[in-house]
């Protein structure tokens, strides 16, 4: 069989697209955890630990203790911030209220113009004593007793943001946390790069001092949802975000359930309409997903052309090229799984890659008919 320069041309293509795609990944550019934290590397400080509680007593039962447990020398205060009025979260509280580091402050029943959460923070970091302080939800858990010092080490003259892991619950559906991991593979490599654009898990830490500074939230009060973005977004310089990937730094929250996971999405969808230096992260995640289904087509045509005009050197070496391709996206995900969301079905990496990018152009149209009064405090 002779090959043809119309065969070599094709071929070619097929065969670049399929090895050069799986390389346009965010899981590709996601840098590796560091290595874990030395005493030796920074001079501790005090810390301030900040939740907020929203009718969820229990989360803050089953995660407050591991934010008390924290083995941290320099000294730290665990902040909770509820509503006035909540029994249950009240009575969790009582319980731990003989713990040393342990504060408690109420919002009151009702605020206008302002989310709930918003003034939650707010008032957490004005009754907060120290300058570092770390935000974090009530459904997350450290997974260690060394968290709160995995983060402190960046607790440095050199950075006003600390930027962490938060991954999902091992019983998680899988494709929930392969999202949690790519969405934040693409964040936490903004911030290493640059200006961090959002925090897309649910820990971080900031400087008191900015956060009064800069009046809090102002700017973004009337939106609900979205805090950690909203602080990040505003209070980034360039190379002042850290970001802490330590196995210590990590914490892991709990499973959504489907109507909170729609929800967080559609709220992202709003709130990333008011976020400056998105244009960037979304052109790169444009080019992903394109190389991604570039690959995938030219593969799939090139099988179906070379069998239709047996030409089955074309053929070939289309299917070979769809096999390289799932095999080096599977290679490629494999360390990142490993450290940051380890249970992920490895075979199923190429499938979650391609539904996320049309589950996302379903979630859009979702949001064009969805309330925009939904995701602002007009109505409260």
């Amino acid at each position: 069989m002779t090959i043809d320069t119309l065969t070599i041309i094709l071929s070619s293509i097929v065969l670049l697209l399929a090895i050069g795609s799986p390389l346009l990944s965010p899981l590709f550019r996601l840098r590796k955890p560091e290595s874990s934290p030395s005493e030796e590397d920074v001079v501790l400080p005090p810390v301030t630990v900040l939740i907020t509680v929203h009718r969820n007593p229990k989360a803050l039962e089953q995660n407050l203790s591991a934010f008390l447990g924290q083995q941290y020398e320099p000294g730290f205060e665990v902040i909770v911030v509820a509503e006035k009025g909540d029994s249950e979260v009240e009575d969790v509280l009582k319980r731990h209220s003989k713990h040393p580091n342990l504060y408690t402050t109420y919002i009151p029943e009702s605020s206008r113009y302002m989310s709930r959460k918003k003034l939650a923070i707010t008032l957490g970091v004005k009754a907060a004593h120290n300058e570092w302080i770390v935000l974090a939800e009530c459904y997350c858990r450290p997974l260690s007793d060394q968290w709160l010092k995995a983060l402190a080490c960046h607790f440095d003259a050199t950075h006003n943001l600390v930027i962490g892991y938060s991954g999902l619950e091992a019983d998680t559906n899988q494709r929930y946390r392969f999202r949690r991991l790519t969405t934040s593979a693409y964040a936490l490599r903004k911030a290493q790069r640059g200006t961090a654009y959002r925090c897309s898990t649910a820990i971080m830490a900031f400087r008191k001092s900015e956060f009064m500074k800069g009046e809090g939230f102002r700017g973004s009060l009337k939106h609900i949802g979205g805090e950690f973005d909203y602080l990040v977004n505003k209070y980034a310089r360039p190379y002042s975000t850290a970001v802490a990937t330590s196995p210590e730094a990590l914490v892991e929250e709990k499973t959504p359930t489907r109507h909170e996971w729609i929800n967080s999405r559609l709220f992202y969808l709003h709130t990333g309409h008011n976020l400056s230096r998105g244009l960037s992260l979304r052109l790169l995640n444009f080019v992903d997903s394109l190389f991604l289904h570039l690959a995938l087509v030219t593969s799939v045509s090139g099988v179906a052309y070379g069998a239709l005009t047996t030409n089955w050197i074309l053929t070939g070496v289309s299917a070979a090229a769809l096999i390289i391709g799932y095999v080096e996206r599977i290679i490629v995900a494999h360390a990142k799984i490993a450290a940051y969301a380890p249970g992920i079905p490895l075979w199923l990496v190429p499938f979650f890659e391609t539904l996320q990018v049309w589950g996302t152009i379903g979630l859009r149209i979702r949001f064009l008919f969805t309330d925009k009064y939904a995701f602002t405090c007009h109505k409260q």
